[in-house]
């Protein structure tokens, strides 16, 4: 009975990694990371950010949350409306078990 309940639980949430791309080099990655803490909707949770080069250097922030499994458009909406993002798309997406 427990077991069934443990699966229960988690059916119907998915891990997401959005790449988020700043304006440009001079764009504070700690500071856009922070903002983009403030903005994910409630009932997303971020459970580790990342930079990673891209080229002639320019980073990237990766940040990746569990949410549920439902259409990411909103959260994509509100990181890219924060000041100093260029675009943000959707890395990778997966069910969790």
């Amino acid at each position: 009975m427990r077991i069934h309940w443990t699966l229960g639980d988690k059916m119907g949430e998915v891990g997401i990694v959005v790449k988020i791309m700043p304006e440009g080099m001079e764009i504070d990655l700690e500071k856009l990371k922070e903002k983009v803490k403030e903005v994910v909707p409630e009932g997303i949770k971020i459970t580790k950010t990342d930079v990673t080069p891209i080229a002639f250097g320019l980073k990237a922030l990766l940040v990746e949350m569990i949410m549920k499994d439902e259409s990411p458009d909103e959260l994509i909406e509100k990181i890219s409306g924060i000041e100093g993002v260029s675009r943000a798309e959707i890395e990778k997406v997966g069910r969790l078990f």
